[in-house]
């Protein structure tokens, strides 16, 4: 939902599904793209949905669009077993890694925590009955952003609503800073001359044509390129 204030602005949708709801927002001559999510509330189909929602968001938002990506919703996982689980078991460590696995390929930022650093808190919270369903108390709902919204990052807060078992996530930009995308990465040709580092990069190639066989070639070929870069920083 938007705000009346916005009316001006270009807001259409780009593409949904019954767990994702993907829109496009004109704000002069940047474009914003907001993925709202939904993710199962059972375990068993969680990494499968994170996995899932990691190619649809390649598929019809683009991976070059990523950096300009709010990426928010109930996503029915603790991101971080030690730091977002108030009370309540812990989920299974492959749901854990799953979902930081998504976030950190789509090198997104958690707004709440990179502000509160080591604070414990919580967006959702079920009291039952003690001697039946144990108390839960846990944060689930996040306001990821892509890294070229990173510096209009004023500030993040969870608050209560009252009629709700969840509380909200609340993030601020300021978009009077808004900078463009994170310019060209330049690969230091030497490495050229490197016979270790041209047979990692073949390798590169060769699993990212394999991983996505079945996307178009436009969207081989950028994966291609975000892979190589990762690579090559590491390396």
């Amino acid at each position: 939902m938007l705000h009346p204030r916005f009316n001006d602005y270009k807001f259409v949708q780009v593409w949904s599904s019954d767990r994702v709801l993907i829109s496009r927002l004109h704000l002069g001559d940047v474009s914003l793209y907001i993925v709202n999510v939904y993710c199962p509330c059972k375990n068993s189909e969680k990494v499968s949905y994170m996995i899932d929602i990691q190619k649809d968001l390649e598929i019809n938002l683009g991976v070059e669009n990523i950096h300009n990506t709010i990426f928010m919703g109930d996503f029915n996982i603790a991101l971080s077993p030690t730091l977002d689980i108030v009370s309540g078991q812990p989920p299974p460590q492959v749901i854990c890694d799953s979902f930081n696995a998504l976030i950190q390929s789509l090198s997104l930022l958690d707004t709440w925590r990179s502000i509160h650093k080591d604070e414990k808190n919580f967006t959702y919270n079920k009291s039952g009955n003690v001697t039946v369903t144990p108390p839960s108390a846990r944060r689930l709902d996040y306001i990821f952003v892509g890294e070229s919204l990173v510096p209009s990052l004023k500030d993040s807060l969870i608050k209560s609503i009252g009629f709700s078992d969840h509380r909200m996530v609340i993030t601020t930009f300021e978009f009077s800073s808004f900078k463009r995308g994170k310019g060209i990465y330049k690969l230091n040709t030497c490495l050229l001359n490197d016979a270790d580092y041209i047979h990692l990069i073949c390798k590169v190639i060769s699993n990212t044509t394999e991983k996505y066989s079945s996307l178009d070639s436009h969207s081989v070929w950028e994966m291609t390129k975000v892979n190589i870069r990762d690579v090559s920083k590491k390396y």
